[in-house]
């Protein structure tokens, strides 16, 4: 039970709880603890970080901070096109997952431009190792992960705000 699970957190006194889970299970824990505390710092992932946390979370997902590899309200040229273009495409707003499989697309499509063999595909995207993305630009490591700039977002008034 979230009830019983946020009773254990708080009885620790804790300076910040950090919750890692989806949007819906984040949202009702957030309640929970907001119903015993509602001083204590909340911190989630960016896994959380989608519209049904604010809907489901109501007052509880507010001041919630947030480390995620997008920001919605970006201003680039890049971002502003594919959000348009999505939007005129699918008739909606892209959602994260929306901008990260473009990406993706952008760095295959750059790979096999290089080389077109899809065995070397692996091996040409750590060689080229810099893609420029939606909202700039993407390094890939030495183990394939990619190195991308942090927005720190928090909810304020039910929407999502960058703290920069």
């Amino acid at each position: 039970k979230f009830a019983d699970l946020a009773a254990q957190v708080l009885a620790e006194s804790p300076d910040g709880i950090l919750v890692v889970t989806a949007a819906l299970d984040a949202s009702m824990l957030c309640q929970q603890f907001r119903k015993e505390d509602t001083d204590t710092a909340i911190f989630s992932t960016m896994w959380a970080m989608t519209e049904d946390f604010i809907q489901h979370g109501g007052p509880a997902a507010e001041d919630v901070t947030f480390a995620h590899w997008f920001y919605k309200e970006y201003q680039s040229s890049k971002s502003e096109n594919f959000r348009n273009g999505y939007q005129e495409r699918f008739g909606e707003a892209p959602i994260f997952a929306s901008y990260f499989a473009y990406e993706a697309a952008v760095v295959i499509f750059a790979a096999l431009k290089v080389n077109d063999d899809p065995a070397d595909l692996k091996k040409t995207i750590l060689n080229l190792r810099k893609f420029d993305g939606t909202q700039g630009v993407i390094e890939i490591d030495e183990y394939g992960d990619p190195k991308r700039k942090v927005f720190l977002m928090t909810v304020k008034d039910g929407k999502f705000v960058s703290l920069e």
